[in-house]
């Protein structure tokens, strides 16, 4: 049996496993670390043209800079942000606006309607929806990311987000939401979320008013998500595939996702018959 010091060691082992298995290879990280440096250049152009942003910008960064050196987790893009936000100059691996513009889900979005954000990252895309929806509340496992969603909200002085730092597996939801984003997040690369898929669909199901709707990003089509067919299926137990496409990715280390349009059925049933071929939709780019 290994004593501690020998696990710890261990440790960064493991985590290289996982990356492996998830795709990471040393390639796209080194692709990923040439893409940062430039848009770190920009985010710092950003700041300097719009002055009033810098002291939000310190703040980001010192808890970005945080979360390189305590969180005891992988740490996704070499550090830098996941999540871009054209509004406060962060410029992002995933641009949040043009990301949602991408997606074509304006029409879904209203003044009324309440969101959960499942995974919400450093909180930009859950600041950017609050804009068009009632509320938005936003969990996220990783306490300096979740600070970072509620300094930028402070800042923007955005009152209709609410930030949970917490296990979206384990956490016990009080309320019914009309949208659910499930962005990339059915399972993490960091190994923090890896329930079973249905489990996980069936969690959602519980969490949406009926007839609400969820949004659902895939990761790798021809990785971890080679076997959407059959993921698909089990999904339609509980929603209606009401539509799909391929969305591009925004940058040469990145990949292209397929994003799905879900409602919710009045109760669970037995898989329906979906008009859905992977083979077919991975060259579908539009709705």
């Amino acid at each position: 049996m290994l004593d501690l010091r020998e696990k710890l060691k261990q440790i960064p082992l493991l985590r290289k496993a996982v990356m492996a298995v998830r795709g990471l290879t040393k390639h796209s990280k080194s692709s990923y670390a040439e893409i940062v440096k430039v848009l770190e250049e920009k985010d710092r152009k950003n700041a300097l043209d719009n002055k009033e942003l810098i002291p939000l910008h310190k703040v980001l960064h010192q808890l970005k800079k945080a979360q390189l050196e305590k969180w005891d987790s992988f740490v996704y893009c070499d550090g830098y942000f996941y999540q871009g936000y054209r509004r406060i100059g962060i410029s992002g691996i995933k641009p949040t606006e043009e990301r949602v513009k991408k997606y074509e889900i304006e029409k879904y979005l209203s003044d009324t309607k309440t969101v959960l954000d499942i995974g919400s990252n450093c909180g930009f895309m859950a600041c950017y929806l609050s804009e068009f929806v009632k509320e938005v509340d936003a969990i996220e496992l990783n306490p300096y990311l979740i600070e970072m969603g509620k300094e930028t909200a402070e800042f923007l002085d955005i009152s209709n987000v609410n930030f949970v730092q917490g296990d979206f597996i384990q956490h016990d939801f009080t309320k019914r939401y009309d949208f659910v984003f499930s962005l990339s997040n059915h399972f993490t690369i960091d190994g923090n979320l890896n329930m079973d898929f249905e489990s996980y669909i069936k969690k959602i199901f519980s969490t949406l008013n009926t007839g609400g709707v969820m949004f659902f990003e895939s990761h790798d089509i021809n990785g971890d998500d080679k076997d959407l067919d059959y993921k698909f299926q089990i999904a339609s137990r509980y929603f209606t595939l009401v539509d799909y496409k391929m969305v591009t990715a925004f940058y040469p280390a990145d990949i292209d996702k397929l994003f799905a349009i879900f409602r919710r059925l009045n109760e669970p049933g037995q898989p329906q018959k979906i008009d859905f071929k992977l083979v077919e939709a991975k060259n579908k780019y539009h709705y």
